[in-house]
This record gives C-alpha cells, sequence and structure tokens, in this order.
C-alpha cells in the first residue's frame, strides 16, 4: 500500500491457511483439493569460481632483439577465493486456483439448495 499511497485499492478475501483450518474442522484435506496450492522451492545459488591475479611473462629475446619464446600470460595467486551466493532463498507459498475454488463453492450451494 505504500507504494500506491492514498490510489491504494482495499483486497479482501480468505488467507489460504484460514481455508486450510476450516477444511481441516470438517474433516477434508485442504491439499487434496485443487483449489489450494503449495509450491515450494530450494535455494537458487550461482556458483563464483576463484579469481585469480594474471601475472605476464615477459618475451625471451636473444642479443639482436629477436623474439626466442613469446611472451605469455599464467595465473598468479588467489586474489578472491570460490563463493556461493543465494539469488533466490529457499521459500514456500500456498495460493488460490480461483476458478476451481469458485466451482467447489458453487457445488457446495447447489447441494444445499437442492435438498
Amino acid at each position: 500500500m505504500a507504494e500506491k499511497g492514498e490510489a491504494a485499492r482495499t483486497h479482501i478475501g480468505l488467507t489460504v491457511q484460514r481455508a486450510m483450518e476450516v477444511m481441516t474442522e470438517y474433516g477434508l484435506e485442504p491439499l487434496h483439493y485443487g483449489f489450494i496450492c503449495h509450491d515450494s522451492w530450494p535455494d537458487e545459488v550461482v556458483e563464483h569460481p576463484a579469481e585469480y591475479a594474471e601475472v605476464y611473462v615477459e618475451p625471451v629475446v636473444d642479443e639482436a632483439g629477436n623474439e626466442i619464446t613469446p611472451g605469455y600470460s599464467v595465473r598468479g595467486e588467489m586474489v578472491k577465493g570460490a563463493w556461493t551466493e543465494v539469488v533466490r532463498p529457499a521459500g514456500d507459498c500456498y495460493g488460490f486456483r480461483s476458478d476451481e475454488l469458485l466451482f467447489f463453492l458453487l457445488r457446495g450451494l447447489a447441494s444445499a439448495v437442492l435438498k
């Protein structure tokens, strides 16, 4: 709400957790129904390799200045060790599938009316 300020709308509805509590009170297993979703994920990580200094080895030349061995780079000492960056922590979330929830509720209402 802070982002939209006074223009923010108010949303009203059940929380998934409360709906699950009510279902459990009536002997129903919430996750056996298609309108309640539960997703979980592990840490998402990026592995960063160690970083090394680059050392340049000068070319070898003879007395006349002719290059005998060309210059080249070699890996020097480590300047930063390998490390793991967590880019998205592990977590989980619950949600409704609104269309399936509405059909579940309508079926319950229809059963009550048609008795």
